[in-house]
């Protein structure tokens, strides 16, 4: 993890920085537990996978209809 920062807030010890692979990881100490996101490339791809589905669908519902 590149540049983590530490702060304390709510009693607890959060450590949060971003890593090399684009993840944003936020670790709770308190909790002893980690949220950890999907890397940025993930959730493009699953952008651009919805606008590839829904470009489909518009282009059947526009042959049926001719």
């Amino acid at each position: 993890m590149t540049n983590p920062t530490r702060t304390k807030r709510c009693g607890g010890d959060v450590l949060c920085g971003i890593d090399n692979h684009f993840q944003l990881l936020l670790y709770i100490s308190e909790n002893h537990c980690q949220l950890e996101t999907k890397t940025f490339f993930e959730y493009f791809l699953r952008i651009v996978n919805k606008t590839h589905d829904y470009a489909i669908l518009e282009n059947k519902k526009i042959c049926i209809s001719q």
